[in-house]
């Protein structure tokens, strides 16, 4: 579940359902009706399922300048819109990148770029994802790489400090830290 753009986001299994937006502070109501089912009007829900080749099913998302970020064990995809106002009519969802993503973990925002961890074999590696857009692929880095034989796998806590530029991942309950 994440807010995005004045609306109340669900991910449920290979779609995101979007609530209406907002209308007022005081609304603290959210509506996942459409208001006639004759017209598509831009203040009703959005619900979009998002299409690959691979199964998907969708674990996390997170909001970037360019729209909200989703991830699947196997991909990436950003929901945008080319307008102004995200409605029914305008939003759609791109695939961006195609890495794995460990769904114990929840990706992390570091400042402008997404850092996410991803399991790969016997190991898991740290993967930071820099030029998010509706427009082509996003790049993809790997920080661990030269010390990807160490990190164990199945990683679930994810945590950093952009003020001390530290990047910690464990597993709960364990004393280790990587």
């Amino acid at each position: 579940m994440i807010f995005y753009r004045n609306r109340l986001c669900f991910l449920t299994g290979d779609a995101i359902v979007m609530s209406q937006p907002m209308q007022n502070v005081k609304d603290e109501r959210f509506d996942f009706w459409k208001k006639t089912a004759t017209t598509l009007i831009d203040t009703d829900p959005i619900d979009l399922i998002v299409t690959s080749k691979n199964p998907t099913k969708l674990y996390d998302a997170m909001v970037v300048n360019n729209g909200l970020l989703l991830f699947s064990s196997g991909q990436q995809f950003l929901l945008s819109t080319n307008q102004d106002n995200l409605s029914p009519k305008t939003a759609e969802v791109n695939e961006i990148a195609s890495y794995r993503f460990n769904p114990k973990t929840s990706p992390i925002s570091l400042g402008t770029t997404v850092g996410f961890i991803s399991n790969a074999g016997q190991h898991s590696r740290l993967f930071e994802m820099v030029n998010i857009s509706r427009e082509k692929e996003a790049e993809v880095l790997e920080p661990t790489k030269i010390i990807s034989d160490l990190i164990p796998k199945d990683l679930n806590l994810l945590a950093h400090s952009k003020e001390n530029t530290i990047l910690l991942a464990g597993e709960y309950l364990k004393r280790e830290l990587w």
